[in-house]
């Protein structure tokens, strides 16, 4: 009777067996692929995200350096642009004493009879044509430039607060006005007619 019950526990031990091993396999299979072609699990692997911080050229661009408008300039746009001009102001050429020297006599020799405003736009050709690098590399080589400035060997006061007011105004001329003459023709050459500004009239290199 013993003998019996061993056996028959032994070959529902072996059936135990034999399930789990069938039931292990088929589970395996259900994260393989099916049939030789395919080396791609059919169950996708988790995707693990790693939030990284902004590269280097973006975190500049949103730095508190940026030159990007702020919510409080955007809500004032005219503060903006005073901001924006006092940053190319910084950039803006610094003229040395000597070198509005040599304007000034310029504009003593050239437009000393003439309004003070007629001296700052005489100043502002010679400033016009150092910065364009077209007429010499420096203030001196542009002012004493073969046939084309009188040059006085003084100045006055007059002269010297012309010079500044044109470093100062540089934005309210052409950039491309080099050019002036006594005339009240707007027409000379090939060049673009900008304005007369007491007896002489300016022009444009366009």
């Amino acid at each position: 009777m013993k003998e019996k019950i061993l056996k028959i526990l032994s070959v529902i031990g072996i059936c135990l067996i034999v399930f789990c091993a069938s039931a292990g396999s088929a589970a395996d299979g259900a994260h393989t692929s099916v049939g030789p072609e395919s080396e791609v699990s059919t169950t996708p692997a988790p995707v693990t995200v790693t939030r990284t911080g902004r590269p280097e050229w973006l975190r500049a661009a949103f730095s508190a350096n940026a030159a990007s408008p702020s919510p409080q300039s955007a809500a004032n746009p005219a503060a903006f642009r005073d901001n924006l001009s006092a940053a190319e102001d910084e950039d803006a050429y610094e003229y040395s004493e000597e070198e509005k020297a040599y304007i000034a006599r310029v504009v003593y020799a050239e437009a000393r009879g003439e309004t003070f405003e007629g001296q700052v736009a005489v100043a502002a050709v010679v400033l016009n044509r150092f910065e364009s690098e077209r007429f010499g590399k420096t203030v001196k080589k542009v002012v004493f430039a073969r046939h084309q400035f009188a040059v006085s060997k003084r100045y006055n006061d007059e002269s010297m607060a012309a010079v500044e007011a044109a470093i100062e105004r540089r934005d309210e001329f052409p950039e491309d006005m080099y050019y002036f003459r006594v005339s009240k023709k707007k027409r000379w050459r090939n060049f673009e007619y900008y304005d007369r500004i007491g007896n002489h009239s300016f022009y444009c290199a366009k």
